[in-house]
Parts: C-alpha cells; structure tokens; sequence
C-alpha cells in the first residue's frame, strides 16, 4: 500500500505552507510517522524541493533542531508565515458588504473567513452577527 501513494509536491515558496496537511497525510498514510525522526526528517528534506532545501540550509537554526522535524517545520512555517496588519484586515472584514447576487450563507461564510485574520478571538461570532445586522435595511420594519 505504501508504495502506490504519491510523495507530496515539492513545497511553494510564495506565500504560507498549504502543502502541511499534506505532509502530515502522507506520514499517516505510509506509516512513515511511525519510523524513527531521522528518518522522516531526511524523508522531509527529500521532498521538499530544491529551492526550499535551500532556504532551509540557510535558516538561522540551532545544529540540534535541523534534526528535528517539528522544530523544522515551525522554523518553515516562521519564515514562510505573511505578517499581518490587523487593522487593515479588520477594515475589510468591516466594509465586506454582502454582494447582489451573494446568498446570506455564503456572505457568512465569507465574513468567518476575513474574520480569521482579524484576531476577533472570542467575539468571532457576536462580531459576524453584528455586521449582518448592521446592514439590514429594517427602516420600513421599525416604524
């Protein structure tokens, strides 16, 4: 069974690391987090593609941790992770408007997503809430 399943793609340098949950599938699937750490770290360096081995040859990591497959995955994800300017993200979370031919799931759908690059934590919801109902129109319902 092993044999048959794909070894992931090598991993794009634009952007975060999407290719991580493949990663971690392909461990599950071949078993191979079940074999010792050096040999799913060499498995990891093999994979990930030239230009990513590269970048990584040239992190600024302690010797001990590139033995390490969590430490290097975080030094990746580190490096690789956009840096956010939350006010801009709140700003667009709160101008999202709900589009002409948008259904109110699909617009509640779109504000969780901006919403998770805005660090609401906890008022998540009472936030997405607000914003729906901020923008019905209940003039004619209130008087």
């Amino acid at each position: 069974m092993e044999s048959i399943i794909p070894v992931p793609a090598a991993m794009d340098m634009e952007g975060d690391l999407p290719q991580k949950g493949q990663w971690e599938n392909y461990c599950i699937a071949t078993k191979l987090n079940e074999k010792e750490e050096k040999i799913r770290v060499a498995t990891l360096l093999s994979v990930m593609g030239k230009e990513c081995f590269r970048l990584f040859q040239n992190l600024d990591m302690p010797e001990e941790n590139r033995k390490k497959e969590d430490q290097i995955k975080e030094a990746l994800q580190k490096y690789f992770e956009p840096t956010r300017n939350v006010i801009y993200e709140r700003y667009k979370f709160n101008t999202a408007d709900q589009l002409p031919n948008e259904g109110i799931d699909e617009y509640v759908t779109r504000l969780r997503h901006l919403s998770k690059s805005c660090d609401f934590g906890a008022l998540t919801d009472d936030l997405i809430r607000d914003r729906i109902v901020f923008k019905l129109d209940l003039r004619g319902a209130i008087e």
